[in-house]
C-alpha cells in the first residue's frame, strides 16, 4: 500500500490546477501507491505505547515519490483493548496539497494456533466510524 489505497485512473490527477502523473504499476493505472516506493516497501520507526498494548509506527514519504507531491510524515497506530478489539488510527500532513487515502491491509488467523483446512467458518464484525 502507498499514500493512495486504490486505482488512479491513468495514473493522472489535478490538485490546485496543476497536473500530477504517478508510476503506472497496473499500466496504464496507478494502483495502491506505486511499485517501486509505496509505503509498504519502506522502514518504518516504531514507538512502543507505554499503557496499553499497542504500538505506533511512523515514516516519510518524499516529494515526488511514485510522483506524489509533497513530503509527507504519515503514522498509524495499533491498540489492542481489553474488549478484544484492534483500533487502527491514522495521520498524516505534508508540506504541499496531496492525495492520502491510507488504508492497511492485515490479515486474521481466527482459529488461533488450530491449522485448519476450513475457512468459511466464523465470524467477524467490523465497526467503523
Amino acid at each position: 500500500m502507498g499514500r493512495v489505497a486504490g486505482r488512479i485512473r491513468d495514473a493522472r490527477y489535478a490538485i490546485d490546477s496543476r497536473e500530477y502523473f504517478l508510476a503506472q504499476n497496473d499500466h496504464p493505472h496507478h494502483r495502491n501507491g506505486g511499485a517501486k516506493s509505496p509505503l509498504s516497501k519502506k522502514i518504518w520507526n516504531y514507538t512502543l505505547l507505554e499503557e496499553g498494548n499497542g504500538v505506533v509506527f511512523t515514516v516519510r514519504s518524499h516529494d515526488g515519490e511514485e510522483g506524489y507531491p509533497g513530503n509527507a510524515n504519515i503514522q498509524v497506530s495499533y491498540v489492542l483493548t481489553n474488549h478484544n478489539e484492534i483500533l487502527v488510527q491514522y495521520s498524516a500532513n505534508a508540506d504541499k496539497s496531496t492525495l492520502m487515502n491510507l488504508s492497511t491491509n492485515f490479515y486474521l488467523n481466527l482459529d488461533g494456533m488450530e491449522v485448519s483446512e476450513n475457512r468459511s467458518s466464523g465470524t467477524v464484525r467490523a465497526e467503523r466510524d
